[in-house]
């Protein structure tokens, strides 16, 4: 995966530009529905790089990942861009949004659930800086 563009931390959401590889695609030449998991992830570990740069968030592991699908990216895309956003802050755990898109408009959106984790890899609470770098924007929705 080559991250070929730009990453903008607002308000905690953030852009990601993806090369679209050539291995991305299937025989009928639409990008893979694995890789469109793999674009998401490729952006939100940008996006928490971005976030422990500025507010100090930890170490955490993926709980749950879902994809709707809303249309294909075809072998015409050269890149995606995805955008992650925070959804949801919980005690432990937080969610975020992901919205695959091409130059014709929105193609993919997903969630993840990630939990906060300590140095042994266990569940931790988030401490209030944390909650703080991550308060929702609710700039995206899944419907």
């Amino acid at each position: 995966m080559v991250v070929i563009g730009y990453s903008l931390l607002v308000s905690a959401s953030a852009v990601t530009r993806i090369q679209v590889r050539f291995g991305d695609y299937d025989p009928n030449g639409h990008v893979n529905n694995v890789a469109y998991l793999a674009f998401m992830e490729t952006a939100r570990i940008a996006f928490l790089i971005e976030l422990k740069e500025v507010g100090g968030m930890a170490a955490t592991t993926i709980a749950r990942a879902e994809v709707d699908y809303l249309r294909a990216v075809t072998t015409r895309a050269e890149f995606v861009d995805v955008k992650v956003s925070v959804e949801a802050v919980g005690r432990s755990s937080f969610t975020v949004l992901h919205e695959v898109s091409d130059n014709w408009g929105v193609a993919a959106r997903g969630r993840a659930v990630l939990v906060a984790v300590d140095q042994r890899g266990t569940s931790r609470l988030l401490t209030e800086d944390e909650r703080r770098t991550l308060t929702p924007t609710a700039s995206m929705s899944l419907e």
